[in-house]
């Protein structure tokens, strides 16, 4: 990388040249090299970076180095930088700040759970299909106007006072437009309730109504056959004469009974630990493929036109159509955003797929939200839609 130390390069990239850049585009001439020389420069300031505990702050100016090389079509400079990153990836430390409740919020905590399973027990003394109902109908989930209205009223986060470097789980750096910061806060605000409140419910819903023997494989199964157009077989003909018979409960009876057998040994004993990968993973593809069949049966065009060729439009393409929010409402569609889409928190379909997770990254928490969106896909009606 080249070296040019006539100005300080602080005041180089803060000043000099994004106001050369300016003064050139409004001349109409070549702009490339201002922007090669700004990657040099945050290269240059980069390497003068050598503290163990700052290097977040050098892989930042190895990104903004890419960035620049993009702009300037320098292929081979930007490949340089891209190797820098990619090298110090691994040696990324961010430390971990931890704020433990006080005494009076753990006291309410408790209270509010103890509250919580006062009211599950109660339900699970109802006929199963009216347990069953509850979390279709997302009774204890938060509602799109409630999240609204509960981010209106937020307090200053951190990044209005500091200036924020965010990291995906593959420890790439993350840029937001004001659009994305906006609906990213919002769905912070949608995780927070749901970490606080309905995730309280479902916890004590399926384990204790488990433990108890009160919700079975065989129930969940049978209600999902009997009750939902999850239940009903179709029959797909293709090629004009090939046609077979689509049955989603054989196709999700291996991820919910692997469910319920991991609930099952966990409860029934203080030494096993579950493991929900299996179950995860199946379930998610599952679910992206329900959404694309309601899609088809209701009329919503499940293929697209790429280059030369027709291809099947990507999840989270499909759950941007606006035709959906037709027949999914508000609540609903809120909640299926954040769980696969790449604008909500989770992208678990993606993730998934891609195999970005780690065995950490599995847990009870995500299969309990992945069996009730299940639930909640399967209360529509496509006969009357």
């Amino acid at each position: 990388f080249n070296s040019d130390k006539s100005v300080d390069d602080f005041a180089k990239i803060n000043w000099y040249y994004p106001n050369a850049i300016k003064v050139v585009n409004r001349t109409k001439t070549d702009v490339k090299n201002w922007h090669e020389k700004f990657g040099l420069t945050y290269i240059r300031i980069a390497e003068s970076e050598t503290e163990p505990d700052r290097i977040f702050l050098k892989i930042e100016l190895y990104f903004k180095a890419i960035q620049q090389f993009k702009l300037a079509g320098n292929i081979k400079q930007r490949k340089l930088a891209e190797k820098l990153y990619s090298d110090l990836k691994p040696y990324i430390k961010l430390n971990e700040v931890k704020i433990p409740y006080d005494i009076d919020s753990k006291n309410k905590l408790n209270e509010y759970q103890e509250e919580i399973k006062r009211k599950v027990k109660k339900t699970l003394n109802r006929p199963i299909d009216e347990i069953y109902k509850i979390i279709t109908l997302g009774q204890y989930f938060p509602k799109y106007e409630d999240v609204v209205n509960f981010s209106k009223t937020r307090r200053p986060k951190l990044d209005d006072v500091f200036k924020i470097i965010e990291f995906d789980i593959n420890t790439n750096i993350i840029k937001h437009e004001v659009k994305e910061n906006i609906n990213k806060e919002f769905y912070n605000n949608y995780k927070l309730q749901l970490d606080v409140h309905t995730l309280q419910y479902l916890h004590s819903f399926f384990i204790d109504g488990i433990k108890a023997g009160v919700l079975t494989f065989e129930n969940f199964m049978f209600f999902l056959n009997e009750n939902t157009w999850i239940g009903q077989q179709s029959e797909q003909n293709k090629f004009g004469n090939l046609k077979t018979n689509f049955d989603w409960i054989l196709l999700l009876t291996p991820s919910i009974y692997e469910f319920f057998i991991q609930i099952q040994a966990w409860v029934s004993t203080n030494y096993y630990i579950p493991n929900f990968i299996l179950c995860t993973d199946s379930l998610v593809i599952k679910i992206e493929g329900l959404l694309r069949d309601f899609c088809a049966k209701v009329g919503i065009p499940v293929s697209v036109n790429k280059g030369n060729e027709m291809k099947e439009i990507l999840l989270n393409d499909l759950l941007k159509n606006e035709s959906l929010k037709e027949y999914f409402d508000q609540n609903d569609m809120l909640f299926f955003d954040y769980l696969f889409s790449d604008d909500g928190l989770l992208n678990l379909r993606n993730n998934i797929a891609h195999c970005f997770y780690s065995h950490s990254h599995y847990s009870l928490d995500k299969m309990l939200l992945l069996i009730a969106a299940l639930l909640r896909i399967s209360k529509y009606n496509i006969a009357e839609s």
